[in-house]
């Protein structure tokens, strides 16, 4: 404890955003480094919701959260973990969630069809379908720019 106290007085910024660079990446699962590559470029995927039906005034609950179509464009191992990659991306402040994304419905319908939500959505009032964006936070812009083996001369 004294010496990260001390090296929260000592240390410059660039030193602090590296240590914790190297603290996320020594935590970061490969399916999740996949995923970083995948929304380097920029990229915006689809995320969605799923929020069981309530009474009025009643806080929703969700049933699923964070699902989306960058595991599938990032080709995870396991696209079952998808959502609990996303949701530690966004922990760690690599990832960000956005609004609705107009210009991805067809990838917001091929999001649906997936196995894990259709079988959240079965019966005649399923849940309630939240559309959300995903896409690469700043910090993630620095992580990755501080970490992309292409720019280190080694492949992915």
């Amino acid at each position: 404890m004294a010496e990260l106290l001390e090296r929260s007085v000592t240390d410059s910024r660039d030193a602090a955003r590296e240590y914790y660079f190297a603290l996320v990446m020594r935590q970061l699962l490969p399916d999740e480094a996949r995923i970083i590559a995948a929304m380097s470029d920029g990229s915006v995927f689809p995320l969605v919701h799923l929020a069981a039906r309530t009474g009025l005034g009643s806080p929703h609950r969700y049933l699923l959260e964070n699902a989306s179509t960058v595991g599938r464009a990032a080709g995870v191992v396991q696209p079952g973990l998808v959502p609990f990659y996303v949701t530690r991306l966004i922990q760690f402040g690599l990832a960000e969630v956005g609004d609705e994304a107009p210009g991805l419905n067809t990838q917001y319908e091929l999001l649906l069809t997936d196995e894990r939500v259709r079988a959240l959505d079965a019966g005649r009032l399923g849940p309630r379908v939240v559309r959300l964006s995903l896409h690469i936070s700043e910090l993630g812009v620095q992580f990755w720019a501080a970490s992309d083996p292409a720019a280190r001369g080694v492949g992915r």
